[in-house]
């Protein structure tokens, strides 16, 4: 787990940016590329077979040089890899993880939550190949919780014969492994990635992050700080994240489609699963606690987990904003 120790440190350490201001954040590019770096069907350094075609990688070298989004709320707006003599398909990633400082060191970290960020691409060989993403992404802190949640971006190669971006590197913070990695690549939803890391190397993109303390999204009030809630007693515990200047007070319902007015069609009967209005300071995470009705407890009668939509409302009138996304209930 040395990789997801790492990030936890790394964590601890990152300072605010000033609102508005634009921030590069990554590895070094002037690194050059190894080509005889393994491709996703082998894992480094030992040459194990990992039997899948496509893989997901990210580096964490020091507090300056690392692939976690700098404290705040804000918005990738492009990302740059830098690619040797053999290019392929590649995709960016966003992965939100979860650190709970109320618990002792070594499990604070949960660690990730994954959706792809951007278009399919491929790099130009032997050079930096820019990507648009313009993507929202977090790294929050709640004090009275004591806990921190946070994003970190990762580049997918999708596909065989296409070595690693990366160079060999030895971190700065006495470290065994720099880079972390994921067997085959993430999706959006998955919630796992390979513990430990393949071993010291640079994986070779960076990114521009601009600060935006709104969230960048002006119909957005709240959204989804975890994309999974847990459920005990009938009750779900859900994460939500207030992107507004001003306190976030409104109505959360789970329910099995998109609200209306969310950007796309309902579906034509509306079932609620549960409901809670919320009071969220500005800017903050918090927790809301969704009891499930009779609707709710049989959708969890006879599985673990189900899809459902968390719909929110903050405001009224003209002022009114509605979001929808989905989320996943686990008993």
């Amino acid at each position: 787990m040395r990789v997801l120790v790492l990030i936890a440190a790394v964590v601890m350490v990152l300072l605010p940016v000033p609102a508005g201001a634009t921030t590069t954040f990554g590895t070094d590019l002037g690194r050059a590329p190894d080509d005889r770096m393994v491709d996703c069907t082998v894992l480094p350094p030992y040459g194990v077979p990992t039997f899948t075609d496509s893989c997901t990688w990210y580096s964490t070298l020091s507090e300056a040089e690392n692939h976690i989004v700098p404290l705040g709320v804000g918005v990738i707006t492009r990302a740059r890899v830098r690619m040797g003599s053999v290019t392929g398909p590649m995709q960016f990633a966003i992965g939100r993880a979860q650190l709970d400082r109320n618990k002792e060191p070594g499990h604070q970290l949960m660690c990730c939550v994954w959706r792809e960020a951007g278009p399919v691409f491929t790099p130009t060989p032997n050079a930096v190949t820019e990507v648009t993403l313009n993507v929202p992404v977090e790294h929050v802190r709640d004090f009275q919780s004591n806990q921190d949640l946070f994003d970190n971006l990762a580049l997918s190669v999708l596909q065989p014969g296409v070595p690693i971006p990366a160079a060999p590197a030895v971190g700065g913070l006495n470290i065994t492994s720099t880079a972390g990695a994921c067997w085959p690549a993430v999706q959006r939803g998955n919630s796992y990635c390979m513990p430990g890391g393949p071993g010291r190397y640079a994986v070779l993109f960076n990114a521009d992050w601009e600060s935006t303390p709104a969230g960048g999204r002006a119909d957005i009030a709240v959204d989804l700080a975890r994309e999974f809630a847990w459920v005990r007693r009938n009750t779900a515990r859900v994460q939500l994240l207030c992107r507004l200047a001003e306190r976030c007070e409104g109505l959360l319902r789970l329910q099995n489609a998109r609200a209306p007015g969310a950007g796309q069609q309902s579906a034509a009967e509306m079932v609620t699963y549960g409901s809670v209005r919320f009071r969220i300071a500005a800017g903050k995470t918090g927790t809301v606690q969704v009891r499930l009705g009779a609707a709710g407890r049989a959708l969890l009668r006879r599985r673990t987990t189900a899809r459902v939509w968390a719909n929110s409302i903050v405001g009224s009138g003209a002022a009114r904003r509605v979001a929808s996304e989905r989320l996943t209930l686990r008993r």
